[in-house]
């Protein structure tokens, strides 16, 4: 079976454990709506205000919230399930690529339903080449998804692993807010946004890497 065949498997199985848990639909992505709306409400309804930071605010919604979608419970494989993807699947590297491909996929949703209600709640300007978004948040949307996958794996079986997994999770994940929240401001204002598009390009490429490199040493030390 091949690498991309395993990895398909890895993330159906993360996928089907989210819709049977729910929590991403009916907990943190419902949190999340409600966090944006309640930022107008503490800051007051002044239009250029919201306005300036509705971007910003966005980014740091999907950066706390998203962090809560990639290290939800469904996400961890029960004792039984780690020991049947010990012997099934060869290559450890398949089990980050599989659960960082559904996670990227569940931000990549919570970011669809999330960026309509903050253009509605915060009127932004939308900026003339709007099309850079599309790639931006796909590609903020991955680094979260391999950061939080990377992040649940180094913690894995510590007793200490639901406090130290969000710490690492956000510290891992700050250069994915600074590079997301500069590009979508250089985009508003027309200025370069060269410079944070590599910066985020960067983490990204550097995340995949270290998350590729770690699967056996962190498999082999969790055994």
């Amino acid at each position: 079976m091949s690498f991309w065949r395993q990895a398909a498997i890895v993330t159906r199985r993360d996928l089907l454990a989210e819709g049977r848990s729910g929590e991403v639909w009916w907990v943190v992505l419902p949190f999340g709506l409600v966090s944006l709306f309640l930022i107008p409400v503490a800051v007051g309804s002044q239009r250029s205000l919201l306005a300036d930071i509705g971007p910003g605010m966005f980014w740091t919604v999907v950066l706390l919230f998203g962090m809560f979608v990639t290290l939800r419970r469904s996400a961890q494989a029960t004792p039984a399930e780690a020991d049947v993807l010990a012997l099934v699947v060869v290559d450890p590297a398949v089990v980050f690529v599989g659960r960082s491909i559904a996670s990227f996929a569940l931000v990549l949703v919570f970011q669809a339903v999330t960026a309509p209600a903050m253009v509605v709640l915060f009127g932004p300007d939308i900026p003339e080449r709007w099309g850079w978004l599309l790639l931006l948040g796909p590609l903020t949307a991955l680094g979260m998804a391999m950061t939080g996958t990377l992040a649940g794996g180094l913690v894995a079986g510590t007793r200490l692993g639901t406090t130290l997994a969000p710490l690492i999770a956000i510290s891992l994940s700050f250069p994915l807010l600074v590079g997301a929240s500069m590009t979508t401001s250089g985009l508003v204002a027309g200025t370069d946004i060269l410079a944070p598009l590599i910066l985020l390009t960067l983490v990204v490429v550097l995340v995949a890497i270290a998350g590729v490199l770690t699967a056996r040493p962190l498999e082999e030390s969790g055994a």
